[in-house]
């Protein structure tokens, strides 16, 4: 007893004492900070789910969708968590996207569903006696390259083929390269834009691809970003602002390209892309679509940007999954809102959270048809020059009055690779306790060299 009191006054202990405190405030103020931004946007998604057949509703919609299940599985994917597990009741995300699976035939739909469940670490071509890379050949033009109807769909045909392990066609790589414009972007339609642009960049750098388009397309992109930090969706005098999608997109390809979003090269009037995300953050966790036009189709927004901030790109593949654990709370709290606020806090386990609200269209976020969002002015003017590659419809909005426990989710897997050092259980009491002995030893010695001997 006498030993450890005495112990208890040593430098050693003081040392102890000081590094646990600074350590502890830091993950607190610091880490802590991190992780919530990562938890209230997946929780946000969360909400969304149908509890009935899995599948993933848009903000102001009324029945599950296919497109935003589908970037849904990608954004728990990218985040570490096994979309199998992502269910309110016996339905996944999982069980909705397998939903009449062998009746796709839009080639952009097989395109997406691929990514989707190679994401979640689904044998597409082994599904219920259904081979989707079968169909997905059906598509490609031997003599050409091309996949489907157009640039687009071949761009995310390559990137399906490379999460299948596929080999792609190496004219298929010179198709997608014959179409980039002299600005070094690639037009889906209606001129180069960042969108096609960023996901011709993923498609390439899939094929380890290396060549002089790469640097065009990433100066196109650096061209078009603006005061804040973000990207525009192109040059046309109507795009005056950034928005989540071309920020998002543009973000992966960072990543694909192993570059840093933080670097000088991705910095404009010293704000990065980062900072221009953290200005379209919600409360509750959904991302706008841009600043002037707020919400629209938040939760398809949302799940795009999560891929984007979890440092992953097209195709997705994370090698670590962590099952998506429902616990109710003690503590349910009455919402009506058209929209759910979730209360976030940090636990051991991914939690449970509030009930469904609404869903979009099917239709596919490959295609450059025209889209309408919104009846406003901007819209009437400059609809025709949006496709369905950024935007998507909006019915009116619904309320919809929900009774459901407050929900709580543990730190994305991604957030846990990112600051895994930081991650305080177990572990941390075996690291925390020698490191500190070090540095107080150190801190003795110091005391005894320099200045006890004065």
């Amino acid at each position: 007893m006498n030993l450890m009191f005495k112990f208890f006054k040593t430098p050693t202990f003081r040392a102890f004492f000081i590094f646990v405190f600074l350590f502890t405030a830091i993950y607190t103020f610091f880490i802590q900070t991190t992780f919530a931004t990562a938890n209230t946007s997946l929780d946000y998604i969360y909400s969304f789910q149908d509890s009935q057949t899995g599948g993933i509703i848009e903000d102001m919609d009324e029945e599950p969708s296919h497109l935003q299940t589908d970037w849904a599985i990608m954004a728990f994917a990218s985040a570490g968590f096994d979309p199998n597990t992502v269910a309110k009741t016996d339905k996944s995300i999982v069980d909705f996207a397998l939903q009449d699976i062998c009746k796709l035939s839009a080639v952009t739909d097989i395109e997406r569903k691929i990514l989707a469940l190679e994401a979640a670490k689904i044998d597409s071509q082994n599904i219920n006696g259904c081979n989707l890379h079968q169909k997905l050949t059906e598509y490609i033009n031997i003599e050409t390259g091309q996949i489907g109807e157009d640039v687009i769909s071949t761009i995310f045909g390559v990137l399906a083929l490379s999460a299948q392990n596929q080999i792609i066609p190496a004219n298929s790589i010179d198709y997608i390269i014959s179409a980039q414009q002299e600005n070094g972007g690639w037009d889906s339609g209606w001129g180069t834009e960042s969108n096609i642009t960023a996901q011709a960049i993923m498609a390439l750098e899939s094929a380890t691809y290396t060549g002089e388009a790469l640097t065009k397309a990433k100066e196109y992109l650096k061209n078009i970003q603006t005061e804040t930090g973000g990207i525009k969706y192109d040059t046309n005098e109507w795009s005056v602002e950034s928005d989540a999608f071309s920020d998002a997109f543009t973000l992966m390809t960072i990543h694909a390209m192993e570059d840093q979003p933080t670097a000088a090269y991705w910095l404009n009037n010293n704000f990065s892309i980062l900072d221009d995300l953290k200005n379209l953050l919600n409360s509750d966790g959904s991302y706008n679509f841009s600043s002037a036009y707020g919400k629209t189709t938040p939760v398809w927004t949302t799940a795009i940007v999560e891929i984007s901030l979890n440092r992953k790109y097209l195709p997705i593949k994370n090698d670590l999954f962590l099952p998506y654990i429902e616990k109710i709370t003690l503590t349910p709290s009455p919402i009506t809102s058209q929209t759910v606020t979730a209360s976030v806090t940090t636990t051991n386990t991914p939690c449970d959270t509030t009930t469904i609200v609404t869903e979009s269209s099917q239709e596919s976020i490959f295609d450059s048809k025209e889209k309408t969002i919104a009846k406003t002015n901007w819209e009437e003017k400059n609809i025709d020059k949006i496709s369905e590659n950024q935007l998507s419809s909006q019915p009116p909005t619904e309320i919809i009055k929900t009774n459901n426990p407050k929900l709580t989710l543990k730190p994305t897997n991604e957030s846990k690779q990112k600051f895994q050092w930081f991650d305080l259980d177990w572990r941390w009491i075996i690291v925390i306790f020698p490191v500190a002995l070090i540095f107080g030893g150190l801190f003795r010695f110091l005391q005894n060299r320099y200045i006890d001997e004065k």
